[in-house]
């Protein structure tokens, strides 16, 4: 049973499954595991809208009227269950940012090419430069385990340094954000990243993965 809370994980089929819960999930129709980088955003507006893009296009949406309103640690890249971690991520994700109080993408648009800044509505800002670390201003505290580390790959063709991004092995690696009511998301939210998801484009550990989460299952 999972307690409210929100996340963003990937299929077996490589498409982005988002979600306000307790409630429905939506499913997008993009193959986002398929070797390449692609932008996703999850983003609810008003009582009741949300909505999942990827590379700028919105790719599902649905009705949510729950109110997302614990504070539990954010996991990006496996799934706590019971006191376990499982569902492991395998790949690259880069310039994670969470927006409280806002929906910053209510239509198509064209995906950042550089890393995200930081907003009067930042919450979370990290997976952008050489170190573990939340840039927004409240500077939450995020422990990384197994294998996950930071290497110099992102998504941004147009720098001359490219960046940076997370690397999960998807064997016990995960990052972990102690949990604060700056991830309560009662409202208008925008939650983003870049994500390069590996294990479906090579045929092996086809589970589905769990991306990001802030929720708790028992």
């Amino acid at each position: 049973v999972i307690e409210r809370g929100w996340g963003v994980d990937i299929n077996a089929k490589g498409q982005l499954v988002g979600y306000a819960a307790p409630g429905p999930r939506m499913t997008g129709t993009r193959n986002v595991a398929d070797g390449q980088w692609h932008h996703f955003a999850l983003v609810r507006y008003g009582a009741s809208d949300l909505r999942l893009y990827v590379d700028g296009k919105l790719d599902a949406s649905m009705t949510a009227n729950y109110i997302v309103d614990n504070n539990f640690n954010l996991r990006i890249g496996a799934q706590l269950t019971q006191g376990r971690m499982q569902k492991w991520y395998t790949g690259y994700l880069s310039n994670f940012r969470i927006q409280k109080g806002v929906a910053e993408y209510l239509s198509d648009f064209t995906p950042h090419q550089t890393n995200l800044q930081l907003t009067a509505k930042t919450t979370l800002l990290t997976l952008q430069d050489t170190a573990f670390r939340d840039r927004a201003p409240l500077m939450h505290r995020i422990s990384a385990f197994g294998n996950a580390e930071i290497r110099r790959f992102a998504p941004f063709q147009t720098q001359t340094s490219k960046g940076y991004a997370a690397a999960f092995d998807g064997v016990g690696d995960y990052i972990d954000c102690s949990g604060t009511s700056n991830f309560m998301l009662p409202g208008d939210f925008t939650v983003e990243c870049f994500t390069y998801e590996q294990d479906f484009r090579e045929g092996v550990n086809s589970s589905p993965k769990k991306m990001c989460r802030q929720a708790r299952w028992h």
